[in-house]
């Protein structure tokens, strides 16, 4: 069995369609929101999960809700990506933290670097 979580899986898959991203899509689902029945409805069943006191049905809608957000999230990141590396603003770091682990400060200046932008 694979150790690459569902999450990693959907991130490649969604790969390509962030570089089909033009900057009014990518600003357009960076600043999707779930509409308020929708968000007051997550809101009570996240609740009830909380409580234990969902019911079978109610499990398999939140679950629904949860996988939802998940896609809807990496798409999220996605676009915003894409709208940093357009604007310059893109620093590997802020969108991988492990980078700034291995990376010194001293490589920042490395032009390789400069591919990313």
């Amino acid at each position: 069995m694979s150790s690459i979580s569902t999450a990693s899986v959907l991130d490649r898959f969604l790969d390509p369609v962030a570089d089909c991203l033009t900057p009014e899509v990518a600003q357009r689902i960076a600043n999707l929101r779930l509409d308020p029945a929708l968000q007051s409805r997550l809101d009570d069943l996240a609740g009830k999960a909380n409580e234990g006191k969902l019911t079978a049905d109610e499990q398999r809608e939140y679950k629904e809700y949860v996988e939802g957000i998940d896609i809807l999230g990496i798409l999220q990141a996605k676009a915003r990506l894409s709208l940093q590396r357009r604007s310059g603003e893109f620093d590997p770091r802020e969108c991988y933290p492990a980078v700034d682990k291995v990376m010194a400060e001293e490589d920042m200046d490395d032009p390789l670097l400069d591919s990313y932008q």
